[in-house]
């Protein structure tokens, strides 16, 4: 009986292993820059926090409806309420809510004082409109 080199090498030979693409490396866009570091806000308020200085007057941020977007200055440092230590001083807060709410106030910190700044937010847009 005879068989042939061809079916006995083909019955012993190992398939060969499958080719594994490596994952595609994350796409790098200029439009979509991924951040690196601590968020902004959190920046922010350390920033302002660490340059308050010996007689720093402390700042509770609260709002209506709360949970607001707070910006010292045009820079964001957080969500109301929030109580922060900063350096007296002239300074513009804003705060903008979720629903396109927002205010807007200026404020003077005096040396080591304590102060509330509460603000009502008013909508942007109507919340209803009446057809007659």
């Amino acid at each position: 009986m005879a068989t042939s080199r061809s079916s006995v090498a083909g019955a012993s030979a190992l398939a060969p292993p499958p080719v594994m693409t490596p994952p595609a490396p994350p796409v790098k866009s200029a439009h979509l820059a991924a951040r690196t570091g601590a968020p902004p806000d959190q920046t922010n308020r350390r920033d302002f926090e660490g340059n308050a200085g010996e007689k720093a007057g402390k700042l509770l941020f609260r709002s209506t409806p709360s949970g607001a977007e707070v910006f010292i200055n045009g820079l964001v440092v957080g969500r109301t309420p929030l109580l922060m230590t900063i350096a007296p001083g002239k300074y513009t807060v804003e705060m903008r809510g979720a629903r396109q709410e927002s205010g807007r106030s200026v404020i003077g910190l005096l040396p080591n004082e304590t102060q509330t700044v509460l603000i009502k937010l008013n909508p942007r847009y109507p919340s209803s409109i009446q057809l007659h």
